[in-house]
């Protein structure tokens, strides 16, 4: 393991960790939360045709890489995404890019069937399942994961757009219900769901667009940004209302995180 040597600078600074030429330390300052929403990571998931991909597009020095038809109608960077192989190609490339500070999934369900499919093929193989032992799945999973860590490691903004499904649930007291969730795969599901900051729904209120952030158990939702999404008397917000266009949407979006939103109960 070569020569390592632990050097105490001082009482109160941390200690340096040496191993050949590479020096460890622990941080001395606390981390900043990101300022700029397209710089996190989130899942959007809705109704067909509500706006999502509108919306995304609307995000400064964004890039769409679509796995289905969607960005026809819309003056946007893009790339359509043919393979899993050309998607993992791209994510190398973002690696080393300086101009895009957002990238689109379109759809991350989409995604997983490119993944799914050429792990198979790698395999060879028709289903995960015909590999025995659970390497199949457990190499599908292996593979998505790794190309979307590396993917939200490469200091950008992403976002994964999904669309709705109501799915029955039983509780721990047997009692069923149903609660609006995406449409992801279990493992996508289980990947994306455990890494992204904001996860929301799209959905309409009567003819009114709105983005839920918060869910309950009828809804999956929610986000980690404990200083953010606070109407200006500091209460949480639940939902965004989304305006009639893209640009609307887009900017009480903005608002929302950037806690300037009027609590609707107090101003009415």
């Amino acid at each position: 393991m070569g020569n390592v040597n632990k050097v105490i600078i001082k009482k109160k600074s941390s200690p340096v960790l040496k191993v050949g030429k590479i020096e460890y330390k622990l941080p001395e300052n606390k981390s900043v939360p990101v300022e700029n929403l397209g710089g996190y990571v989130m899942l959007i998931y809705g109704a067909k045709k509500i706006g999502k991909t509108s919306l995304c597009s609307i995000f400064p020095n964004a890039l769409f890489l679509f796995f289905e038809s969607g960005g026809k109608a819309l003056r946007i960077y893009q790339e359509t995404m043919t393979s899993w192989r050309k998607f993992t190609r791209f994510v190398e490339l973002l690696k080393r890019d300086k101009r895009f500070d957002t990238i689109i999934i379109d759809t991350a369900d989409l995604a997983y069937d490119c993944c799914f499919e050429e792990v198979c093929g790698l395999l060879g193989v028709e289903h995960p399942a015909d590999a025995g032992w659970g390497k199949g799945w457990s190499a599908i999973r292996k593979e998505f994961t790794f190309a979307i860590n590396t993917l939200t490691n490469a200091g950008k903004g992403v976002i994964f757009i999904s669309h709705e499904k109501d799915v029955e649930i039983e509780d721990r007291e047997g009692v069923k219900h149903i609660t609006t969730t995406n449409t992801l795969s279990r493992q996508a599901k289980e990947c994306l769901e455990g890494i992204v900051d904001i996860w929301a729904n799209y959905s309409y209120e009567g003819d009114k667009r709105v983005l839920k952030i918060l869910g309950s158990e009828s809804l999956d939702a929610g986000h980690r940004l404990k200083e953010r999404f606070r109407y200006t008397d500091k209460t949480r917000i639940r939902k965004i209302p989304m305006g009639r266009s893209e640009e609307e949407a887009y900017e009480n979006f903005i608002k929302a995180f950037n806690n300037k939103l009027e609590n609707p109960k107090i101003t009415k």
